[in-house]
C-alpha cells in the first residue's frame, strides 16, 4: 500500500542499452480492474547525460540572479568543483527572467536536514504570477548525497525562486548545483 503523499521512490529496472517505450501501469490493489497507464512513452537508458545551465563555476554569467544569503561553495558540487549552499533561515535565491521550452526544470539538491519542517521551496512565477510552488523535504532527498529534482512546465518566460527555510537554532544547510532549463 503506498499512501498518497505525491511523492513515490522507485528502483529503476536495469537495462541493456536503451529502452525508449516505457509505459508506468498504476492498478488499485483492490479493484484491478482500476487502472490507468501513462499517455505518453519515457526512456529508461543505462546512462544519463544532462547539459547544465548553470553549475556556478568561474565562467558563468550570473549577473542578473540574485542570490540573497547563498554563495558559492568549493566543498562540494555535483557538477564541477562548486555549488550554491546556504544555511540562513530564509535564505532565498530568484533567476532572471528565462524563456524556456517544454520539457522539465532540473537541478540537483544536497542537504543537511534533520527536522520535518526544513526545506527548500521552489517557486516558478510567469508574469509575475505564481504558477508553481513546492516544498521539498528532507524525507524526499537523501541525506548528504546529491538528488535530483524535476519539474515539468510548458513552454514560457518564467522566473524561478529557490528559498530555504530551516528549523531555528540548527546548523542544516542546502546546496544546489547543475541546473538545467527545458
Amino acid at each position: 500500500y503506498e499512501e498518497n503523499d505525491g511523492v513515490f521512490m522507485w528502483n529503476v529496472p536495469s537495462v541493456q542499452g536503451t529502452n525508449d517505450a516505457c509505459k508506468i501501469k498504476l492498478v488499485d490493489r483492490d479493484r484491478p480492474g482500476w487502472f490507468d497507464i501513462s499517455d505518453q512513452n519515457f526512456t529508461i537508458a543505462d546512462t544519463v547525460i544532462f547539459d547544465f545551465d548553470i553549475s556556478f563555476e568561474q565562467n558563468e554569467d550570473l549577473e542578473q540572479w540574485d542570490f540573497g544569503s547563498w554563495q558559492v561553495n568549493s566543498e562540494s558540487g555535483f557538477h564541477g568543483a562548486n555549488s550554491i549552499q546556504t544555511s540562513s533561515d530564509g535564505g532565498t535565491i530568484t533567476s532572471p527572467s528565462f524563456v524556456i521550452n517544454e520539457g522539465f526544470l532540473r537541478f540537483f539538491v544536497f542537504s543537511d536536514f534533520h527536522y520535518s519542517n526544513t526545506h527548500l521551496r521552489l517557486r516558478v512565477y510567469e508574469n509575475e504570477s505564481l504558477i508553481l510552488s513546492d516544498n521539498i523535504y528532507g524525507s524526499v532527498l537523501n541525506d548528504e548525497i546529491w538528488t535530483l529534482v524535476e519539474y515539468y512546465l510548458e513552454a514560457g518566460t518564467y522566473v524561478f525562486e529557490w528559498r530555504f527555510d530551516r528549523w531555528t537554532n540548527t546548523s542544516e544547510y542546502v546546496r544546489i548545483d547543475a541546473i538545467s532549463f527545458p
